[in-house]
Protein backbone atom coordinates (compact mmCIF):
# COMPACT_ATOMS: atom_id res chain seq x y z
CA UNK A 1 0.00 0.00 0.00
CA UNK A 2 2.79 2.62 0.80
CA UNK A 3 4.45 1.39 -1.93
CA UNK A 4 1.35 2.22 -4.64
CA UNK A 5 0.77 5.78 -2.49
CA UNK A 6 4.67 7.07 -3.39
CA UNK A 7 4.23 5.52 -6.90
CA UNK A 8 0.99 8.04 -7.39
CA UNK A 9 2.61 10.34 -6.37
CA UNK A 10 5.76 10.33 -8.12
CA UNK A 11 3.37 10.21 -10.91
CA UNK A 12 0.91 12.95 -10.21
CA UNK A 13 3.96 14.67 -9.39
CA UNK A 14 5.87 13.83 -12.99
CA UNK A 15 2.32 14.39 -14.75
CA UNK A 16 2.02 18.04 -13.35
CA UNK A 17 5.23 19.25 -14.48
CA UNK A 18 4.63 17.34 -17.81
CA UNK A 19 1.45 19.72 -17.91
CA UNK A 20 2.82 22.97 -16.99
CA UNK A 21 5.49 22.80 -19.94
CA UNK A 22 2.96 22.08 -22.17
CA UNK A 23 1.32 25.26 -21.51
CA UNK A 24 4.29 27.43 -21.19
CA UNK A 25 4.84 25.89 -25.20
CA UNK A 26 0.93 25.67 -25.93
CA UNK A 27 -0.81 28.08 -23.65
CA UNK A 28 -4.68 28.36 -25.86
CA UNK A 29 -4.23 24.23 -25.97
CA UNK A 30 -7.29 22.45 -24.69
CA UNK A 31 -7.81 19.47 -22.14
CA UNK A 32 -10.06 16.46 -22.56
CA UNK A 33 -10.12 13.77 -20.00
CA UNK A 34 -11.01 10.06 -21.93
CA UNK A 35 -12.41 7.11 -19.91
CA UNK A 36 -12.08 4.20 -22.27
CA UNK A 37 -13.24 1.05 -21.18
CA UNK A 38 -14.24 -2.87 -22.87
CA UNK A 39 -16.43 -5.89 -21.25
CA UNK A 40 -15.18 -7.11 -18.19
CA UNK A 41 -12.59 -10.06 -18.05
CA UNK A 42 -13.52 -13.05 -16.41
CA UNK A 43 -10.32 -13.94 -15.10
CA UNK A 44 -6.74 -13.28 -14.64
CA UNK A 45 -5.30 -14.43 -18.25
CA UNK A 46 -8.52 -13.23 -20.10
CA UNK A 47 -7.35 -9.72 -18.11
CA UNK A 48 -3.94 -10.09 -19.42
CA UNK A 49 -4.85 -10.72 -22.84
CA UNK A 50 -7.47 -7.94 -22.94
CA UNK A 51 -5.05 -5.06 -21.29
CA UNK A 52 -2.79 -6.30 -24.18
CA UNK A 53 -5.52 -5.56 -26.24
CA UNK A 54 -6.73 -2.36 -25.11
CA UNK A 55 -3.20 -0.86 -25.18
CA UNK A 56 -3.13 -1.89 -29.22
CA UNK A 57 -6.44 -0.27 -29.58
CA UNK A 58 -5.32 2.88 -28.66
CA UNK A 59 -2.91 3.17 -30.37
CA UNK A 60 -4.35 2.27 -32.95
CA UNK A 61 -7.34 5.26 -31.64
CA UNK A 62 -4.79 8.16 -31.10
CA UNK A 63 -3.27 7.22 -34.95
CA UNK A 64 -6.86 7.84 -36.79
CA UNK A 65 -7.12 11.34 -38.93
CA UNK A 66 -10.01 12.38 -36.60
CA UNK A 67 -7.83 11.88 -33.65
CA UNK A 68 -4.69 13.20 -34.32
CA UNK A 69 -4.74 15.92 -36.73
CA UNK A 70 -5.41 18.28 -33.62
CA UNK A 71 -3.88 16.34 -30.76
CA UNK A 72 -1.00 17.61 -28.81
CA UNK A 73 -0.01 14.85 -26.70
CA UNK A 74 -1.38 12.62 -24.23
CA UNK A 75 -1.33 11.16 -20.90
CA UNK A 76 -2.19 7.90 -20.29
CA UNK A 77 -3.05 5.45 -17.35
CA UNK A 78 -4.77 1.82 -16.53
CA UNK A 79 -6.89 0.80 -14.03
CA UNK A 80 -8.24 -2.06 -13.19
CA UNK A 81 -11.03 -2.48 -10.83
CA UNK A 82 -13.00 -5.95 -9.20
CA UNK A 83 -16.36 -6.60 -9.39
CA UNK A 84 -17.79 -7.55 -6.10
CA UNK A 85 -20.35 -9.57 -7.03
CA UNK A 86 -18.73 -11.90 -9.74
CA UNK A 87 -15.09 -11.13 -9.07
CA UNK A 88 -14.79 -10.74 -12.86
CA UNK A 89 -12.07 -7.34 -13.56
CA UNK A 90 -13.14 -4.09 -15.02
CA UNK A 91 -10.25 -2.89 -17.21
CA UNK A 92 -10.34 1.00 -18.24
CA UNK A 93 -8.06 3.91 -19.41
CA UNK A 94 -8.37 7.02 -18.24
CA UNK A 95 -6.99 9.83 -20.68
CA UNK A 96 -5.63 13.46 -20.64
CA UNK A 97 -5.68 14.66 -24.22
CA UNK A 98 -3.90 17.77 -25.48
CA UNK A 99 -5.50 19.15 -28.31
CA UNK A 100 -5.03 22.20 -30.23
CA UNK A 101 -8.08 25.11 -29.65
CA UNK A 102 -9.25 24.54 -33.29
CA UNK A 103 -10.85 21.34 -31.90
CA UNK A 104 -13.31 23.11 -30.37
CA UNK A 105 -13.51 26.24 -32.88
CA UNK A 106 -12.87 24.66 -36.59
CA UNK A 107 -16.26 22.79 -38.24
CA UNK A 108 -15.21 19.18 -38.41
CA UNK A 109 -12.72 18.97 -36.06
CA UNK A 110 -14.27 18.36 -32.46
CA UNK A 111 -15.55 14.65 -32.23
CA UNK A 112 -18.94 13.76 -30.62
CA UNK A 113 -19.48 11.64 -27.82
CA UNK A 114 -21.13 9.03 -29.98
CA UNK A 115 -17.98 9.32 -32.41
CA UNK A 116 -15.54 8.66 -29.27
CA UNK A 117 -17.36 5.26 -28.89
CA UNK A 118 -17.14 4.88 -32.90
CA UNK A 119 -13.87 5.10 -33.05
CA UNK A 120 -12.76 2.80 -30.09
CA UNK A 121 -15.40 0.05 -30.95
CA UNK A 122 -13.34 0.40 -34.36
CA UNK A 123 -9.98 0.58 -32.81
CA UNK A 124 -10.98 -2.71 -30.73
CA UNK A 125 -12.40 -4.31 -33.74
CA UNK A 126 -15.56 -5.64 -31.21
CA UNK A 127 -19.11 -6.46 -32.33
CA UNK A 128 -20.55 -4.52 -29.66
CA UNK A 129 -20.60 -0.70 -28.46
CA UNK A 130 -17.81 -0.41 -25.31
CA UNK A 131 -17.41 2.36 -23.66
CA UNK A 132 -15.78 5.44 -24.29
CA UNK A 133 -16.59 8.78 -22.10
CA UNK A 134 -15.18 12.26 -23.04
CA UNK A 135 -15.42 15.38 -20.88
CA UNK A 136 -13.59 19.05 -21.54
CA UNK A 137 -11.85 19.78 -18.74
CA UNK A 138 -13.03 23.34 -17.62
CA UNK A 139 -11.64 25.70 -14.94
CA UNK A 140 -12.77 25.10 -11.67
CA UNK A 141 -15.58 27.55 -9.77
CA UNK A 142 -12.57 29.91 -8.29
CA UNK A 143 -11.96 30.76 -11.90
CA UNK A 144 -8.57 29.43 -12.34
CA UNK A 145 -8.18 29.11 -16.14
CA UNK A 146 -5.15 26.75 -15.80
CA UNK A 147 -5.06 23.26 -16.23
CA UNK A 148 -3.05 22.55 -12.60
CA UNK A 149 -6.18 24.20 -11.08
CA UNK A 150 -8.57 22.28 -12.99
CA UNK A 151 -7.02 18.51 -12.59
CA UNK A 152 -6.84 19.03 -8.89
Amino acid sequence: PVCNWRRAMKNSYQAQRVIEEVVKEKPKARWLFLTLSTRNAIDGDHLEQSLKHMSKAFNKLKMYTKVKKNLIGFLRSTEVTVNKNDGSYNQHMHVLLCVESAYFKKQGQYIKQSEWVDLWQKALQVDYRPVANIKAIKPNQKGDKDIQAAIK
